[in-house]
């Protein structure tokens, strides 16, 4: 099925799910509450809207052609070697294929294909990396930051004029290190028939790209990147109940940003939280606050799209489960290296294992608090 169709087939579920969620909020209206078929109505179409977004994001890359086509293939036979029966086993133009750069405690860079399989996986469970500012770095970045500005006033012809001066501060982003680290037996490496260099993607993929998304959100900056959602600087807005996001709380949010910010938000929630936004209105026009895509254009939360975190808090009281802003501004991401993989087949040669540690040097920080509100649930 492709994106038209998929397009059309959206509409056609959310013209459905606007239907049923009318019928409950006037049922909730007439009679305190809803029937249990009403909100099961609403929830299973709820999930159809699920369904369908995903199939409209996912995106199948395209396959290699001509002599890139030869040289992947290349690097993935040198590097399932390598990981099988080590380095010493690599004839001279395996290795060439494989080593596309040298790490300085000797781990071998993965081939490409194998470090974007990683980086697919990462993406699922860090969203702030797709819309935040990504900079490979050399060491830790060092960035001017403008504190004040100067300041222009009006003055009569022959009047006193003020001197005023820009003062500069300076923004550092260290780096940090993450690993993931697991033993494959030796039996395994020697007889395994499925490609070993994509489970062992799948594993490091997973392991990285959990602790990486959740120190991008919630991270204390203390030998791991600062997290959006415990930078003390960033504001935030209530939502207007003591438990619950409410359509007013989102529109101050959207509200209370700069206009320059406003024009890039994007709004970061967990999924769960979106099912309830699906949900809201506008308390003055009656208009649902969350609009389904159409073809190339993804759907969006007051006009404006958004990612899902499963790393952001749920609804409750004095909680924040929701936060908008311009990312690409606000915060900074600085890839230090990219994950590199050491394989020892010595320290647990006795117990009949190869000990294999992927690692990756990466630092996450906010650079511009104002460039974000986060929204509390509170009166």
């Amino acid at each position: 099925m492709d994106v038209k169709e998929l397009s059309e087939q959206l509409q056609k579920v959310w013209a459905e799910y606007k239907t049923a969620n009318d019928k409950r909020l006037a049922e909730v209206e007439e009679k305190g509450k809803a029937t249990g078929l009403a909100t099961e109505k609403v929830e299973k179409l709820n999930s159809r809207l699920d369904e369908i977004e995903v199939k409209m994001n996912r995106t199948v890359a395209a396959p290699a052609v001509g002599a890139e086509e030869v040289a992947m293939k290349a690097q993935k036979a040198a590097y399932a070697k390598f990981l099988r029966k080590g380095k010493e086993t690599l004839s001279p133009d395996e290795v060439k294929a494989l080593i596309v750069g040298n790490d300085p405690q000797a781990g071998y860079l993965a081939p490409g294909e194998f470090v974007r399989e990683i980086i697919k996986t990462i993406t699922e469970f860090s969203p702030v990396r797709s819309v935040a500012r990504v900079l490979p770095v050399m060491g830790e970045v060092r960035m001017p930051k403008r504190l004040t500005s100067v300041t222009a006033a009006w003055a009569a012809e022959a009047g006193l004029k003020s001197k005023t001066y820009p003062s500069y501060g300076l923004e550092t982003i260290p780096n940090h290190e993450l690993y993931a680290y697991c033993d494959v037996s030796n039996q395994l490496l020697e007889d395994s028939v499925f490609p070993l260099e994509s489970e062992l993607a799948g594993e490091f993929g997973e392991q990285i790209g959990v602790a990486e998304g959740t120190a991008f959100v919630t991270g204390d900056g203390v030998g791991k990147p600062e997290g959006i959602m415990t930078n003390a600087s960033v504001n935030s807005v209530n939502s207007g109940d003591a438990d619950e996001i409410t359509g007013d709380g989102l529109i101050s949010a959207l509200y209370a940003l700069k206009e320059g910010y406003a024009r890039n938000a994007t709004f970061m929630l967990k999924r769960v939280t979106l099912g309830k936004v699906r949900k809201l209105k506008d308390a003055v026009s009656g208009n649902y606050l969350w609009v389904a895509g159409f073809a190339s254009q993804p759907s969006t939360i007051l006009g404006q799209p958004y990612i899902e975190s499963p790393d952001m808090p749920v609804e409750g009281a004095n909680l924040y489960p929701v936060v908008v802003g311009d990312f690409r501004r606000g915060y900074i991401i600085a890839d230090r290296l990219d994950i590199t993989v050491l394989r020892d087949p010595y320290t647990s040669a006795k117990n009949g294992l190869v000990e294999f540690i992927a690692r990756k040097r990466v630092g996450g920080q906010v650079i511009l608090p104002e460039a974000f509100i986060k929204v509390k649930c509170s009166v």
